[in-house]
C-alpha cells in the first residue's frame, strides 16, 4: 500500500458484505457480483478494502488479520471461478 491509497477513490464501494463467522476462529466468504468482475485488474494487483461499522454498545467488536508468516491462522484467498 501506498500513502496515496488511503485518500483515492474506489473504482466501486459497497460492491459486498462480509458476514460474521460461524464460529470463533472461524472463516468466512463472500460471492462477488458480476457487476464487479470490471474492476479487477487482470495484469496487475487489485485492492480490496474494509469498512466497519459498528454501535456504540461498549462490546468489543474485532475483527483479526494475520500476516502470511503466521503458520497458523495466515490469510487465504480462494478464487473459484464458476
Amino acid at each position: 500500500m501506498e500513502q496515496g491509497d488511503y485518500t483515492s477513490v474506489p473504482s466501486a464501494s459497497s460492491v459486498a458484505s462480509l458476514p460474521v463467522p460461524a464460529a470463533k476462529q472461524g472463516f468466512t466468504e463472500i460471492s462477488l457480483p458480476s457487476t464487479a468482475f470490471v474492476n479487477i485488474n487482470k495484469s496487475g494487483k487489485t485492492q480490496l478494502r474494509l469498512t466497519a461499522y459498528t454501535v456504540a454498545d461498549f462490546t468489543s467488536g474485532v475483527l483479526e488479520i494475520y500476516g502470511g508468516e503466521d503458520a497458523v491462522s495466515a490469510p487465504v484467498l480462494m478464487v473459484v471461478y464458476n
